[in-house]
């Protein structure tokens, strides 16, 4: 069963982050997964993309601006890149 993690990073020069290791583990995720990142106001949703990255989402974005429709048409441009 999942848990509630909280943890802090610091954002590199180069504009990166490093997951913490209880984060990591929890999600099982491994080098070269990706993670989609949502922006809504001054909060950052980090997602594990997985077979489903929607399904994935599905109830989080709930009270924000983004519609189900916008995330899905950024995930697909995301793969086409």
């Amino acid at each position: 069963m999942l848990h509630s993690v909280t943890a802090e990073a610091t954002v590199s020069s180069k504009g990166q982050i490093v997951l913490a290791k209880e984060v990591r583990n929890q999600l099982d995720l491994k080098p070269g997964d990706r993670i989609v990142e949502i922006v809504s106001g001054r909060t950052i949703f980090l997602v594990p993309v997985g077979k489903n990255p929607a399904l994935a989402m599905r109830g989080m974005m709930k009270g924000t601006r983004f519609s189900a429709q916008e995330i899905e048409d950024w995930l697909d441009q995301g793969e086409a890149d």
